[in-house]
């Protein structure tokens, strides 16, 4: 498939959270964040809007995972019906000089790579400036009580 139409999809995903937010507010602004309820009530919406159903592993298999190849042309048909356009030729037709948007979570997902490891970094630094400026040396010397002499290791 030609990258174009992967990004097509992407926003199609998009287009489709889009629909979904209409019926339910509350539910999660990214699609590949979907879980158990979610899910079922896409699947609900689907069947009450373009009177289609996609099972829960085909959701799993190509909306979620978020592999490289398109789903059938069928299912593009019947996810852009639920967006809004009267097919898939429809959708591409009309968004095909869209920008495509961004996936917000990967500038999120970098945060949680970069501060950590920047922690990672700083403490190791800390901990060995404190090796580095307490590696002196020790050296203890007795002496008798009697005799005031330093007493020496025979």
């Amino acid at each position: 498939m030609k990258e174009s139409d992967i990004q097509l999809f992407v926003l199609l995903k998009q287009k489709i959270t889009e629909q979904m937010q209409q019926t339910y507010p509350g539910i999660n602004p990214s699609i590949s964040q979907w879980k158990g309820q979610d899910i079922v009530d896409f699947q609900e919406e689907l069947l009450h809007k373009v009177n289609a159903h996609i099972s829960e592993k085909w959701f799993y298999n190509h909306i979620k995972s978020g592999t490289e190849t398109l789903p059938r042309i069928d299912i593009l048909n019947l996810l852009s019906q639920y967006a809004g356009y009267a097919n898939w030729n429809d959708f591409r037709y009309q968004n095909a000089d869209q920008p495509i948007p961004d996936n917000p979570n990967k500038a999120a997902n970098r945060y949680f790579i970069y501060v950590p490891l920047l922690v990672i970094i700083v403490l190791g630094i800390l901990f060995g400036l404190y090796k580095i400026m307490n590696t002196g040396e020790y050296k203890f010397q007795f002496y008798d009580a009697d005799t005031r002499e330093p007493v020496v290791n025979h």
